[in-house]
């Protein structure tokens, strides 16, 4: 698995420089089994995600942290209920 992360790594840092003879020869000369390499050749994605076991589908969910300002309020409204009790209390 790291020999295909490392090609694909030297692919992806020299893409712009790379024509289509200097790409294959990366590829024919890389430690990779041959199906991959014919697969890689051919531009075979789907064969390419099968033989890496790669997950065709990823899900990224985000949940938003809470608002630091309803916390805030709730604060400043127990510190209100207080400071009304103890007036409250001092009157009495």
């Amino acid at each position: 698995m790291s020999n295909i992360i490392n090609l694909l790594e030297q692919l992806a840092t020299k893409a712009n420089l790379l024509n289509e003879a200097e790409i294959e020869k990366l590829i024919v000369e890389s430690q990779l089994d041959d199906t991959l390499k014919v697969e890689l050749l051919n531009k075979n994605i789907e064969a390419i995600k099968e033989a890496l076991n790669a997950r065709a589908k990823v899900f990224c969910g985000i949940f938003p942290a809470e608002d630091d300002e309803s916390e805030e309020k709730e604060e400043d409204n127990d510190e209100s209920k207080e400071s009304t009790q103890s007036k409250i209390a001092a009157n009495s």
